[in-house]
């Protein structure tokens, strides 16, 4: 008994490191948009550099919230509501991963060297009114707040002769969005049936290099002001940075205190997760973490914290549930693997265990601690 609680114990020490560790390789290796749970002091995680892009869920499920708070807006100006358009959402995508790939909002492509006028002309000829906001913020409502705030952006969102919008948003880590919005006058539907040049699928070089306008509707910056201290985002980007500066107690206290002004903002229960597990207060981080699955029952990663937490809890089976599922949807986690393996080795299923170990060392060779975990369960 006292060996195998030594055993534990290093194992979970191991665990936290390849919890997150294992999560960092998978989005590595991935070309779809991922979300970076460290929050902004952590790289982007970017699509591949090249184009075309296709949306992913999470770029619709953005997409839907940003049309859904526009049209409310306009029905409260007495406007009729915008009509939203795959095809014009798709040609927004573009741009705003393409900003986001420089890090730039402009209304000119960093990559492509091309403005608004040729992006939405060449692609749909025979629409001849556009307008087009860029912005980048923390979510769907930030964003909303920040382009209903500013004159010239409120402007294009409340103009009655406008009857489209594609929505074009790229999530590139937890707080921060890229959004490009293009409004268009088709009065027939027929004009926007069908892309005719998507300008990310032109080959480099291929493009006419423009310098930009000062006509285009739209072209005003928007300056959106930190959060104030009644705001749960404020707590929670100071909890943050506390977590990413290793003072996890105080990343606590941060997150409650977000969790106190707004019960129900997911952000801070994610991450009010992960630092309650920091603390060695495994029970309270399960708590967290079902409430945020409750809201997001796919978000693997929230699985994958979830899964840690059991496993500090000397809760194996739930830990076996949790990481059985992540193997499934992400059989190149290596870390999950591992986790997997420990769940069962403390459960004595140990011919079930190393075969986890094994399919983390078929994923990662180079993993110490699966090769010393393979080990002792051969013994």
């Amino acid at each position: 008994m006292r060996n195998r609680s030594a055993v534990l114990f290093l194992s979970l020490v191991a665990v936290l490191a390849l919890a997150d560790g294992g999560e960092l390789q998978a989005a590595a290796r991935s070309t779809s948009a991922t979300r970076n749970r460290q929050g902004l002091a952590q790289p982007l995680n970017l699509q591949d550099p090249e184009g075309p892009w296709e949306f992913d869920d999470d770029a619709r499920a953005l997409g839907r919230q940003v049309l859904a708070l526009l049209n409310a807006s306009r029905e409260d100006a007495g406007l009729k509501p915008l009509r939203g358009h795959t095809q014009l959402d798709l040609v927004a995508y573009q741009h705003s991963v393409d900003m986001a790939q420089r890090n730039q909002v402009s209304h000119q492509s960093p990559r492509f060297g091309v403005t608004t006028k040729s992006r939405v002309r060449l692609a749909f000829p025979q629409v001849l009114r556009y307008a087009e906001n860029v912005a980048r913020n923390q979510s769907p409502k930030a964003l909303h707040s920040g382009l209903m705030g500013s004159a010239g952006h409120r402007l294009n969102r409340l103009d009655p002769l406008f009857t489209h919008v594609g929505i074009g948003a790229y999530r590139v880590s937890r707080y921060v969005v890229f959004l490009t919005e293009i409004f268009v006058v088709a009065p027939r539907e027929q004009m926007l049936a069908e892309i005719s040049v998507l300008y990310t699928a032109v080959p480099a070089g291929h493009l006419p290099g423009e310098e930009m306008t000062h006509g285009e509707i739209g072209e005003e910056r928007i300056h959106v002001t930190a959060p104030g201290r009644d705001d749960p985002e404020y707590w929670t980007l100071l909890g943050i940075s506390d977590f990413n500066e290793e003072r996890y107690q105080e990343a606590v206290e941060n997150f409650e205190r977000a969790l106190r002004i707004d019960p129900g903002y997911d952000y801070a229960l994610f991450d009010l997760g992960r630092a309650l597990v920091r603390t060695g207060r495994a029970e309270e981080s399960i708590e967290a973490l079902e409430r945020f699955l409750e809201l997001h029952p796919d978000d693997l990663d929230a699985w994958a914290a979830a899964g840690t937490a059991a496993l500090m809890a000397s809760d194996y089976p739930q830990a076996e549930r949790r990481f059985r599922r992540l193997v499934n949807e992400r059989p190149r986690d290596a870390g999950s693997w591992y986790n997997l393996g420990l769940a069962l080795e403390y459960q004595s299923q140990l011919e079930r265990a190393e075969t986890a170990y094994l399919k983390a060392l078929g994923v990662d060779p180079e993993l110490a601690a699966a090769r010393n975990a393979l080990e002792r369960v051969r013994r």
